[in-house]
């Protein structure tokens, strides 16, 4: 097969080409008729051939130059074509390389026809080109193998991207992450899906972080239902942020209304209950904002007396917060209140 650089070499000079292919015809042709059409002799028919001969050579020679012209604008335009072709594909790699995700695509036989470098290094592989004609029986995560391709093929067949979900893979060293993925069917111009484009991003890091804080979230619950006294959590701005079932049942409030999470309508549940609303709302407004510790009775019309005590939830000197603590005075459980443990317990725990 003739090398792509002797097809260069052509094009850049078909017309010169062309021209001594001409000088050649014209010697040639000098030669067959001084042999044989005994017209005249070799060098007479060479400088001074007669009118038919001119005629017929010039005709042969412009349809030689033009045919070589014309090869030569058809064989510039297809390089400038690839040309311009490999520039674009060097960029769209250099795209893919530069962001933070990682970016793949495959046929419809789970076969990958290209990804970034991002991509490439997750499977082991030194460069992209190295993953091409792989499927995933032969990266690092083969274990998931079955998996990605039950998702690749419900993609392909319905049609319908996939987006957003989460998968583990196992990295060639044999640990164990977590992916958040999406996939989208890949379509010719003519409409038909014939692969099957995928990109994800690690989310190991960030699934700890969440599972950390839902414990954290478990255990702050559990601790508060463990207090037989009534604790309610705000922040701020005096918005519910927690509470225990037993500050619940101590105000007669509905589970579904602190579920609800409307503050005015349960601030005027619990308004109906006091002797003095107003003298209530007075201290509220008034240690919001504070970092005052505060302690005093509520009385109810029912004849029940609340001990209240107050205290600012802070972090790091800012204030997040209030907590809350009510205990029924005519129970006969006994709850003494350690105000310095309290705050030393509540900011030990604001400041992780």
């Amino acid at each position: 097969m003739i090398s792509s650089k002797a097809i260069n070499r052509i094009s850049d000079n078909s017309v010169w080409i062309s021209l001594v292919f001409c000088a050649i015809f014209w010697v040639m042709d000098s030669l067959v008729h001084a042999t044989i059409f005994p017209r005249g002799g070799f060098w007479k028919l060479m400088f001074q051939p007669d009118s038919e001969l001119i005629w017929m050579r010039t005709m042969v020679i412009f349809l030689t130059i033009m045919i070589g012209y014309i090869i030569q604008l058809i064989i510039v335009s297809r390089k400038r074509a690839e040309e311009e072709a490999e520039k674009a594909h060097k960029f769209l790699q250099l795209i893919l390389d530069t962001i933070p995700i990682r970016v793949f695509w495959k046929d419809a036989k789970g076969t990958y026809l290209g990804c970034n470098r991002l991509f490439a290094k997750d499977s082991g592989m030194e460069s992209p080109r190295e993953v091409i004609g792989k499927n995933d029986f032969d990266m690092g995560w083969k274990e998931q193998a079955e998996l990605y391709r039950a998702d690749d093929l419900n993609v392909f067949k319905s049609g319908v991207p996939k987006i957003g979900y989460e998968e583990p893979q196992t990295t060639p060293d044999g640990s164990r992450i977590w992916l958040k993925t999406s996939k989208i069917p890949l379509t010719d111009h003519a409409g038909r899906i014939f692969g099957v484009l995928g990109m994800y991003e690690e989310i190991t890091s960030r699934k700890k972080a969440d599972q950390e804080l839902r414990e954290r979230e478990s255990l702050l619950r559990s601790t508060l239902e463990a207090f037989d006294v009534g604790i309610l959590i705000v922040d701020d701005n005096g918005k519910l942020k927690a509470s225990n079932s037993s500050f619940a049942e101590m105000w007669h409030i509905p589970r579904e209304m602190i579920d609800e999470g409307n503050d005015d309508r349960m601030l005027e549940f619990v308004l109906e209950q006091l002797v003095d609303p107003e003298s209530f709302l007075t201290q509220v407004r008034k240690l919001y904002g504070t970092h005052h510790y505060s302690r005093d009775n509520l009385n109810f019309k029912d004849g029940r007396v609340f001990d209240r005590i107050t205290l600012p939830l802070t972090q790091d000197g800012k204030i997040l917060g209030r907590i809350w603590i009510f205990r029924d005075n005519m129970a006969e459980q006994d709850f003494p209140i350690d105000h310095e443990k309290i705050t030393a317990f509540q900011n030990s725990d604001t400041n992780h």
